[in-house]
């Protein structure tokens, strides 16, 4: 069994090696000395702007580590930073396990060794290291051994091959134990290319109007550049939203957004429908842009008695007590049925009758055994995934929380969001669910911001309350 946990550096192996092959300006790229638990010095050339910057995908082995604190993917990014015996600061493959990742330069054939493996540990477990330069094609450049093990791409690549991926796969040395195959720290590229800033085409916005309206604010734009676009519905007709390869990207009929990358948006209208009227007891405070919807909502019986006094501001974060309201009126809506509490209350920190209730038919879960956490703020992946909840128990005849895993969603799974790796395992096929099908989209330029990670502001990912009603009226109005 290992007994995680030292760094061993060997640095005979690292002095007078690491060295920078670079055919772009060196401006920022400062070496990193890395003072290892025994106080050794490393110096990494180019600092962790050599290191690996993004996980691309991870497959963990089998058996991998129970230890929360290994399970971190972002652990293995940036430079080696596991300076002393405590836990955490790596990433445990698990036997087996695969773990793909990009570089911001690129990793060529050089001088000495070419990669460094950082693994931490007393036992130190191997790992085949490939490298690829469109994660199509990859190329075997040697097994990494040893706490700091480095592979030698000479005459295993083409003389002029440069590789901004590296895949890295557990050999299986280790297998068994709490931390079962290789624990690594960071992965570095010691011979390296700086990567020349691409001067990309100026962004063309094509957009289009289906029947019934007409648009403006289309053409070619300088990336960076704030781009409006106006949707204006003829007589008799409403605006739908705005549409992007079938998908709704925005319900304003003004959308604005950055200039970034060519895009193809279409404005679609429908005929216009009995005007819903906003109850009288809707006089709280609100986002301007979200007051039809808010008065769907209300008029659809989704507002639950937390949300619904007058006093309640709907542009605050949403807490999981007012959203497991928000759900269980959601459920009652598409099922035409009513969620009675049963006998009993399994928390001790709330006595909310919507929390017995969303709880007891499996479209939220405690934070234990005896804890709901009810004024804990949402945050976006955790509304997808309990809106998702309400969609399987009202759609899939069985189901229930313990058997989830027994069910399948049918959908077109769009492309991954710029912040994929960011997206909790257990999110995930909720979160495509939900953006397939128009329900929750992201915050702009591709991000969906699922969680606040330690580097985010306060109250990134935050999910609002008028943001969870409006996406429950949408899962309604389009999946019912």
């Amino acid at each position: 069994m290992k007994k995680a946990i030292s760094i061993i550096l060997a640095l005979i192996m690292v002095c007078g090696m690491l060295t920078v092959s670079a055919t772009a300006s060196n401006a920022g790229f400062e070496d990193y000395v890395f003072t290892d638990n025994r106080g050794n010095q490393v110096i990494i050339p180019g600092g962790a702007a050599s290191c690996a910057t993004r996980v691309v995908s991870f497959t963990p082995g089998n058996p991998w580590t129970s230890r929360a604190d290994a399970m971190n993917t972002d652990d293995i990014l940036g430079a080696p930073d596991r300076q002393s015996n405590s836990y955490g600061q790596a990433l445990t493959l698990g036997a087996g396990g695969v773990i793909v990742l990009e570089f911001d330069i690129y990793i060529v054939d050089g001088p000495g060794l070419d990669i460094y493996v950082f693994e931490v540990g007393t036992d130190v477990e191997a790992t085949s290291v490939e490298v690829s330069d469109d994660l199509i094609n990859w190329i075997y450049v040697g097994d990494a051994r040893g706490s700091i093990s480095g592979v030698d791409m000479e005459g295993k690549v083409p003389a002029d091959g440069k590789y901004r991926y590296v895949r890295i796969t557990d050999l299986k040395t280790s297998p068994s134990g709490t931390w079962p195959g290789a624990d690594i720290d960071a992965v570095a590229g010691l011979n390296i290319q700086l990567i020349p800033d691409p001067t990309p085409p100026a962004p063309s916005i094509t957009v289009s109007a289906g029947t019934g309206g007409s648009v403006s604010g289309g053409g070619t734009y300088q990336a960076g550049q704030t781009v409006t676009l106006t949707a204006t519905p003829q007589a008799g007709y409403v605006f739908d939203g705005w549409y992007e390869n079938g998908t709704r990207v925005s319900t304003n009929a003004t959308y604005t957004f950055t200039a970034s990358a060519s895009r193809n948006i279409e404005a679609r209208f429908t005929q216009s429908q009995e005007t819903v009227t906003v109850p009288p007891s809707f006089p709280n405070p609100h986002s301007s842009w979200a007051s039809e919807e808010l008065g769907r909502a209300f008029a659809e019986n989704l507002v639950p008695p937390l949300l619904g006094d007058p006093n309640v501001d709907l542009r605050e974060p949403i807490s999981r007590v007012e959203f497991a309201g928000v759900v269980v009126k959601t459920f009652e809506n598409l099922s035409g049925t009513s969620v009675n509490p049963v006998s009993g209350n399994p928390f001790t920190d709330t006595t909310d009758i919507y929390a017995r209730m969303a709880y007891d038919v499996g479209l939220m879960v405690g934070t234990s055994a005896n804890t709901f956490a009810p004024h804990t703020i949402l945050n976006r992946e955790t509304a997808a995934t309990a809106l998702t909840r309400v969609f399987k128990r009202w759609h899939f005849p069985g189901w229930t929380f313990a058997t989830d895993g027994n069910f399948t969603l049918t959908y077109d799974r769009p492309a991954p969001f710029a912040d994929d790796a960011n997206i909790s395992a257990w999110a995930k096929d909720s979160v495509y669910f939900m953006a397939a099908n128009g329900i929750i989209q992201g915050t702009g330029n591709n991000i969906f911001a699922p969680r606040a990670t330690a580097n985010d502001p306060v109250g990134y990912a935050n999910a609002t309350r008028e943001q969870a009603l409006i996406i429950a009226l949408r899962m309604v109005e389009g999946l019912k």
